[in-house]
C-alpha cells in the first residue's frame, strides 16, 4: 500500500488507494448495535475467520462500517435507526471466490484531511 501525505498551513491530506476487506458482515443499527456487535467480534474469533481468508495482504483486522441506509432516514426516524453493515476481516490482494459466510466490502480510494 502506498501513502501519499501533504502538509501545508497546518492542513494534512492523505491520499489511500482502494481496499478490498474480506470477512463476516453484520446488518444492524445504533439501537440494536450495543446487543448485536459484540457478539458479531465473538463469532470472528470462535470460527477463526481470519484463518478462512485467502490472499490476505497482512493478518490485520479490519472492522469497516458501510452500505448505510439512506441518509433521508435522518430526518425521520434519527441516527439510532439508521441501518449500516459492519464487515470484520482482513485486506486481500485479489478476491477468489468465498468460502460460505464471508462477503466482500470495497472500501474506494479516497483523500482524507
Amino acid at each position: 500500500m502506498t501513502l501519499s501525505t501533504t502538509v501545508a498551513a497546518s492542513e494534512a491530506t492523505t491520499d489511500l488507494p482502494s481496499l478490498d476487506i474480506v470477512g463476516i458482515a453484520l446488518r444492524t443499527n445504533n439501537r440494536e448495535g450495543f446487543e448485536t456487535i459484540p457478539p458479531h467480534w465473538q463469532r470472528f474469533d470462535q470460527e477463526q475467520v481470519l484463518s478462512q481468508i485467502a490472499h490476505k495482504a497482512s493478518d490485520d483486522v479490519y472492522a469497516v462500517y458501510g452500505l448505510f441506509e439512506n441518509l433521508e432516514v435522518l430526518q425521520t426516524q434519527g441516527v439510532q435507526d439508521l441501518a449500516y453493515t459492519l464487515v470484520i476481516g482482513a485486506a486481500v490482494t485479489r478476491v477468489g471466490a468465498l468460502p460460505a459466510g464471508l462477503q466482500h466490502l470495497r472500501v474506494p480510494a479516497q483523500r482524507y484531511q
